[in-house]
C-alpha cells in the first residue's frame, strides 16, 4: 500500500513537474502517478489542475477501473498530446484539437473515441486489445496515421478525413467501417477483414494496399471514388465474392491481383465514361472459384489460364495484341512455356 509522504519530486517531476505525495516499494509518486490511487476524487482535481496550467503529456499516470473512462473531450492541446504507458479503462477525447501530434500507445482498454477530433499532426495508436471499438468518426487527421490493435477491433471510420497516409493492422480480426471516409494520401491495411468494409461513398487517393489481408465475407469496392489511386489486392484472399469498379466515372488506374484467391464470384466493372483500369497480374495469375465478369477493363497484362474461362464474361475489353492478333497475356508471358499446347486452345 502506498505511503504518505511529502517529497520535492515525483519519480516522472520531467512529466508532470508535480511533488511526491505517496511512496510506494521505495518510489516516490505524485497523485497522477502513484500506482495504486487513494482518492478520486483528488485524482481529479489534480488532473485539471495540470490540464488547466496546460499539460500534455500523460505517460505513466494512473486513473484506475472505478475512476471510469479517462474523458478530455473539447480540449485544446498546444504540444504533442503524449498518452504512452497511460493506465485507464477507456480513453475520450472526442471534439478535442490537437495542433500538433497524438500519440496514443497504452496497455488493454474498453475503448478509444476521437469523434470530431482535429489532429494537427500525426496520430499513432496502438493498444494490445481494445474490446468496444476505436471511434474516429468525423475525425480530420493532417498528418501520417497509425493504427495498430494486437486483437480483435472494430474501427469505425465514417466521415472521417485522413490527409496523410493511413496505415491499419491488426493481429486478428478487423471490423471496419469507414463509409463516406476520405483517404487522401493512401491506405494500407494488414489484418483478416470480418465484416464487408462497404466503400459507400469513400474517396481513395493514391496507393490502397490490401496485400495478403483476409477477407471473411468479401469485399465490395464498387461504391468508393478512386481519384489517381492504384489498388492492391495481391495475396489477398475473399472467402465470399469480390466486387471491384469505382463510382461512375472514378475507378482506379490499376488493381494488382497476383495470386489472389476468391472463393466466390468475381465482378471488376467500370463505368464506360471511364477509363478502363489495368488488371495486373504478370507473375501469378489470381484463382477464381465462381463466375467472373469483367466490363470495361484492360486485360492486356493480366494472366488467366487455369480458370474456368467459359464461366467468365467480358464486355469492351482490353486484350494483348502480336502480329495484329488478340490474345490472352497468358500466351506471351515469361511462363507461357509452361502452359500445355492442348489447354491453350481449349481456352481459346
Amino acid at each position: 500500500m502506498p505511503q504518505r509522504v511529502q517529497k520535492d519530486r515525483c519519480k516522472y517531476f520531467e512529466i508532470c513537474g508535480q511533488p511526491a505525495t505517496w511512496q510506494e516499494a521505495g518510489e516516490d509518486f505524485c497523485v497522477l502517478h502513484v500506482p495504486e490511487a487513494q482518492s478520486i476524487e483528488a485524482l481529479s482535481k489534480a488532473l485539471n489542475k495540470y490540464r488547466e496550467a496546460g499539460g500534455c503529456d500523460f505517460r505513466y499516470m494512473v486513473f484506475p477501473r472505478e475512476y471510469g473512462a479517462l474523458s478530455l473531450e473539447n480540449h485544446v492541446f498546444e504540444e504533442v498530446a503524449d498518452f504512452r504507458n497511460v493506465k485507464c479503462a477507456a480513453l475520450a477525447l472526442n471534439g478535442s484539437r490537437f495542433k500538433q501530434d497524438l500519440i496514443i500507445d497504452t496497455g488493454a482498454m474498453a475503448h478509444v473515441s476521437l469523434e470530431q477530433t482535429t489532429i494537427g499532426g500525426s496520430l499513432t495508436l496502438k493498444a494490445p486489445a481494445i474490446s468496444n471499438g476505436i471511434m474516429l468518426g468525423g475525425a480530420q487527421v493532417e498528418g501520417v496515421s497509425t493504427i495498430e490493435a494486437g486483437g480483435s477491433v472494430e474501427l469505425r471510420l465514417w466521415n472521417a478525413h485522413f490527409a496523410g497516409p493511413v496505415r491499419i493492422s491488426s493481429q486478428n480480426d478487423l471490423r471496419a467501417v469507414w463509409n463516406q471516409a476520405a483517404f487522401g494520401s493512401g491506405l494500407t491495411v494488414r489484418a483478416i477483414i470480418r465484416s464487408n468494409p462497404e466503400s459507400l461513398g469513400c474517396d481513395f487517393s493514391g496507393f490502397v494496399d490490401l496485400q495478403n489481408c483476409i477477407f471473411i465475407d468479401g469485399c465490395d469496392l464498387s461504391l468508393g471514388k478512386f481519384r489517381d489511386s492504384h489498388l492492391d489486392l495481391s495475396g489477398a484472399r475473399f472467402r465470399g465474392s469480390l466486387i471491384l469498379g469505382g463510382q461512375g466515372a472514378f475507378t482506379p488506374s490499376s488493381i494488382r491481383i497476383e495470386g489472389t484467391v476468391i472463393d466466390g464470384d468475381l465482378q471488376v466493372k467500370a463505368d464506360f465514361r471511364a477509363r478502363a483500369p489495368r488488371l495486373v497480374a504478370r507473375e501469378e495469375r489470381p484463382r477464381v472459384s465462381g463466375s467472373a465478369e469483367f466490363a470495361n477493363v484492360d486485360l492486356s497484362q493480366c494472366l488467366l489460364y487455369g480458370n474456368a474461362i467459359q464461366s467468365m464474361s467480358f464486355s469492351r475489353v482490353v486484350w494483348t495484341t502480336h502480329a495484329g492478333r488478340y490474345l490472352l497475356f497468358d500466351e506471351i508471358a515469361e511462363k507461357a512455356q509452361h502452359i500445355p499446347l492442348d489447354g491453350l486452345k481449349e481456352t481459346y
